[in-house]
């Protein structure tokens, strides 16, 4: 109910059909998940992205080997830090936020990137190949 509210642009109603099912099931992640998108349409993004942390508990996302990894945590020194970019939510996000990678490499990270194939030309166009690492791997 709270998907279709939302994408019919009913977004106080959303947000009232996702916590009236966190109330039947507390810990139910897709709830929480959605309940960040309604929150974020509305210009309210801190309290969007605290539940838009709980996608990293969806079992398609628990899956993903790079998950295993820790999350930058938004500490301001990124010397010896590594990132491993991975293609989380499909091409379109990955193309629109590589352009930051740039910048993570000159805070001092060294910075990986596991994406499809078909990206691999694209990302090699951003960064030189002494800095930035694409994974070639067929499992992509």
């Amino acid at each position: 109910m709270g998907n279709a509210l939302k994408d019919k642009g009913d977004l106080e109603s959303a947000i009232h059909s996702y916590k009236n099912a966190l109330k039947i099931k507390p810990n139910y992640v897709e709830a929480h998940s959605n309940l960040s998108f309604p929150h974020l349409l509305q210009g309210r993004v801190e309290k969007g992205f605290n539940f838009y942390g709980w996608r990293l508990k969806l079992p398609k996302l628990t899956a993903t080997p790079a998950r295993n990894n820790l999350i930058w945590d938004g500490e301001k020194s990124l010397n010896g830090k590594h990132f491993v970019i991975y293609e989380e939510q499909g091409l379109e996000d990955m193309i629109q936020f590589c352009r930051y990678l740039p910048l993570l490499k000159q805070k001092g990270a060294d910075i990986t990137s596991k994406v499809k194939p078909k990206l691999h030309a694209l990302l090699q166009t951003i960064g030189s190949k002494s800095w930035f690492v694409i994974n070639f791997s067929e499992e992509n």
